[in-house]
């Protein structure tokens, strides 16, 4: 078995090989396909670039994607066929999609944030230019950080900082450059079932009483914060609080509403359809780094955002407007793309955040809301 080195030189050397063949001839945009073998938060974000595809194209775009993510594009009219694939999908499986994927013989293949293994292993390299971004962004720096030693924390900044995730996936489009907010703004469209289940909740409990939405925990350990620190900020609302989140934040949840009769646990009782007509309905969201973190923002929902080990400039709220307040700490060693971190004792850089600072956020965005209140 070849050495890790090795096998990111592999990786580097064919992501030039496919930036070299596009530079020499772009491929037609006629009939895309979008690969996005990623996470929830990735899958949203490529939402600016396949509504400029169809726009180009004037075709539905094809996705293929795992399962729990797609749930984020039902309904969206820019999308054609999904193509389902699960994480741990057997070698037949991966087999079958190729087939199917090299009879509909697309012009071009668009990649979000997919391991470069899968696109070769799918055989779309011999009949198709294949566009990638993998090599100037995330494999240049694992290759930096495993030949050359540490990247200098300042460089990487820098390299990051260069434009938003959002941006670089529109980039990957032929002469795509100075979007307008329209272009880039992200895109959900919820089920009328996933409206009426909510607004089913909303009037059970507190009818059209403004309410605060709290996201209890992000997908990993070192963007989540103290249980203590949440029990203090909802403790300071008079509002209504609703906390959402996945099944496995359930009891971290149930830790934090005990003891506050104005506060709700929906986590891991609503789909993430249910989740955003809820974000479209809040007075304020709080959330870490995370996917709801971008619905409250694609909602249109006040937020504060906590932010800890990534930048803000690269996968932060975007657009930012002054509905928006980042509480970003920063650390010297960001960014990184660590899930737990041993420098904190509880594994999250983001922990240091008080409760009075969110709160204070919180007020800010909330000022128009308790002033209108009788």
């Amino acid at each position: 078995m070849s050495s890790p080195k090795v096998e990111l030189a592999k990786v580097f050397a064919w992501n030039l090989l496919v930036e070299a063949r596009n530079w020499l001839h772009s491929p037609s945009l006629e009939t895309p396909l979008v690969i996005a073998m990623a996470g929830i938060g990735d899958l949203l974000f490529s939402t600016a670039l396949i509504r400029k595809l169809h726009q180009i194209s004037r075709h539905p775009i094809d996705i293929v994607t795992f399962p729990l993510a797609a749930s984020i594009l039902e309904g969206n009219p820019h999308i054609g066929h999904i193509y389902l694939l699960d994480k741990n999908a057997s070698p037949k499986a991966h087999a079958d999609l190729s087939k199917q994927l090299n009879v509909k013989n697309y012009s071009v293949v668009f990649s979000i944030r997919t391991p470069v293994g899968l696109l070769q292993r799918y055989g779309l390299w011999g009949q198709h230019g294949i566009w990638i971004r993998h090599p100037f962004f995330f494999e240049e720096l694992r290759l930096w950080q495993r030949i050359q030693g540490r990247i200098s924390q300042e460089r990487k900044r820098a390299f990051y900082q260069q434009m938003h995730i959002i941006e670089r996936d529109l980039s990957m489009i032929p002469e795509s450059s100075n979007w307008s907010p329209e272009e880039l703004k992200l895109e959900i469209f919820p089920t009328p079932s996933a409206q009426q289940e909510i607004q089913t909740l909303l009037s059970a409990n507190w009818g059209q009483t403004p309410f605060v939405v709290i996201h209890v925990a992000g997908q990993d350990p070192i963007r989540k914060l103290r249980v203590d620190t949440f029990r203090e900020v909802v403790r300071q609302f008079s509002l209504p609080v609703i906390l959402v989140g996945a099944p496995n934040d359930v009891d971290v949840a149930e830790a934090i509403r005990q003891g506050h009769d104005h506060v709700m646990s929906q986590a891991g009782k609503l789909s993430l359809m249910a989740v955003f007509a809820l974000l479209q309905k809040t007075v304020l969201c709080i959330a870490p780094d995370s996917s709801i973190m971008h619905m409250a923002v694609t909602a249109k929902a006040p937020l504060v955002a906590l932010v800890g080990n990534q930048r803000p400039e690269t996968f932060g709220p975007f657009p930012r407007h002054e509905r928006i307040i980042v509480l970003d700490r920063q650390p010297e060693c960001s960014p990184c793309s660590r899930l737990q971190c041993d420098k904190f004792p509880l594994g999250s850089c983001v922990q240091d955040i008080t409760a009075t600072e969110i709160v204070s956020a919180a007020k800010k965005l909330l000022k128009p809301v308790l002033e209108a209140r009788p």
